[in-house]
């Protein structure tokens, strides 16, 4: 009987210990979706938080450093305007107006991307007929 009891012991602390593994594992790799105007709300509670943001690219923001490189530019949306900083490739089709989308963490009100992505409408857009 002893025997058993340890067994049902040593198993039910390993069950918390996958519970717990698996409860900050998922709490970590969380990704939060905002809008830029949702993010400028948030102030300093999204401050150090991965999150992804969506807006458009501000005319005349976007400021290309292809020896760093680095990519610096602002997304607008519902009037709220949030800098950018992605170090890394520029995407092909990044230009001013276009809706995109950057992955990072906020530090000092500006998004310090890990990834950006455009979005392409034109693509799920049903052709016009003649």
């Amino acid at each position: 009987m002893r025997r058993r009891a340890r067994h049902i012991v040593v198993f039910g602390v390993l069950c918390a210990a996958i519970a717990f593994l698996a409860y900050t594992t998922v709490a970590n790799a969380a990704e939060y979706y905002y809008n830029v105007d949702q993010v400028t709300k948030l102030s300093g509670a999204a401050a150090g938080r991965f999150l992804q943001v969506h807006g458009r690219v501000l005319p005349g923001s976007i400021d290309w450093r292809p020896a760093v490189p680095e990519l610096r530019f602002q997304l607008e949306w519902n009037g709220a305007v949030l800098p950018v900083v992605y170090r890394g490739v520029k995407p092909d089709v990044f230009q001013d107006g276009l809706e995109a989308v950057a992955a990072g963490r906020l530090q000092g009100g500006t998004l310090q991307a890990t990834d950006v992505t455009v979005k392409c409408p034109s693509k799920y857009e049903p052709a016009v007929s003649r």
